[in-house]
């Protein structure tokens, strides 16, 4: 799944899926859903078969990509997706949160721009936890590599669980440092 995109990796994703020739579903959630008419048509005109979840339409056999075009269910496709992709990196806006796909245990990939989260991104590449892409042919090769080799998606979304895991007490470390007057 792809969470939080922004304009033009739609479009990058969805010929990057149409290239993998893949039964698997590339779910797309934009950060922006207002931005689902255009999204469909870039979808329309790459000729790929795309379900809207607005429009509750249903996802059969030869769909491969659905827009989830709604807010408040980020969450909810993150834990059922196998691997995200983290929106705002492949172009220039400086990535989106990629903790919430961490801390679900998922495997994580984004691009070059993560900028606003380069602390957390360092965090999640030392520790193996996420793979960082230098362009879109890269990350077709890293997800075709995916599709196809479940020992290294269970080590990336392992990974990530444990890095999450050890951070889960730091707020309680923070206040024990800290002196009350």
């Amino acid at each position: 799944m792809a969470a939080s995109t922004h304009h033009n990796e739609e479009q990058q994703l969805a010929r990057l899926w149409q290239q993998l020739n893949t039964s698997h579903l590339l779910i797309i959630v934009p950060r922006h859903p207002n931005r689902s008419a255009q999204i469909q048509k870039q979808l329309a005109e790459l000729k790929i078969n795309y379900a809207v979840r607005s429009k509750q339409q249903t996802i059969n056999n030869q769909t491969q990509v659905y827009l989830a075009d709604t807010l408040g269910e980020l969450r909810q496709f993150i834990a059922g997706a196998h691997c995200v992709f983290i929106g705002g990196s492949l172009v220039d806006h400086g990535g989106q949160n990629i903790l919430e796909a961490a801390s679900a245990g998922k495997a994580i990939l984004c691009g070059p721009y993560m900028y606003n989260f380069n602390e957390e991104l360092q965090l999640l590449l030392s520790h193996r936890a996420c793979v960082q892409v230098n362009n879109i042919q890269q990350l077709q090769q890293v997800i075709q590599q995916l599709l196809t080799d479940d020992e290294q998606l269970e080590a990336l979304q392992s990974n990530a669980q444990q890095v999450m895991q050890q951070q889960a007490d730091i707020t309680l470390a923070y206040l024990s440092h800290l002196q009350f007057d």
